[in-house]
């Protein structure tokens, strides 16, 4: 029983910590898009759109986890998507990293990289988590 509780309380830390990440970086990214696009060195556009769509990206991912983080065994379904959110955006920073960015690499390319890192990592310690609990990682 107590490495369930021990589980559960590191996956409430984790998706507490992305709550308040995603948040922090999904309202960075809708106020301030222009500057968004300055620090990640973007090809500036007039009306940054394509920024601002990334940020409700990242605060739906937030809400999201905040659900999990409330309740994690009730709302498992928010715990379960969270992951699916994670290895979504790795795929698709990988992608893009690799496939849809103008070569040479620049700060951008391993920006996106590092996310693709993470986002794997945050993925399976969720899943660990969860499997700790007791409780499936995914539904099949």
């Amino acid at each position: 029983m107590e490495a369930k509780e021990k589980a559960r309380k590191y996956l409430r830390l984790l998706l507490a910590i992305m709550v308040l990440w995603d948040i922090g970086i999904g309202m960075y990214a809708i106020f301030f898009a222009k500057h968004f696009q300055q620090v990640i060195l973007f090809t500036p556009q007039n009306e940054p759109l394509f920024i601002r769509g990334v940020g409700i990206y990242w605060i739906f991912a937030a809400y999201i986890q905040f659900l999990g983080f409330k309740n994690p065994e009730r709302n498992i379904l928010a715990v379960q998507l969270s992951i699916v959110f994670r290895l979504s955006a790795a795929v698709i920073d990988f992608i893009e990293a690799f496939f849809l960015l103008e070569q040479p690499f620049y700060f951008f390319h391993y920006l996106l990289i590092f996310f693709v890192f993470m986002n794997c990592l945050i993925a399976y310690l969720t899943a660990r988590c969860l499997g700790k609990m007791q409780l499936k990682w995914i539904e099949i």
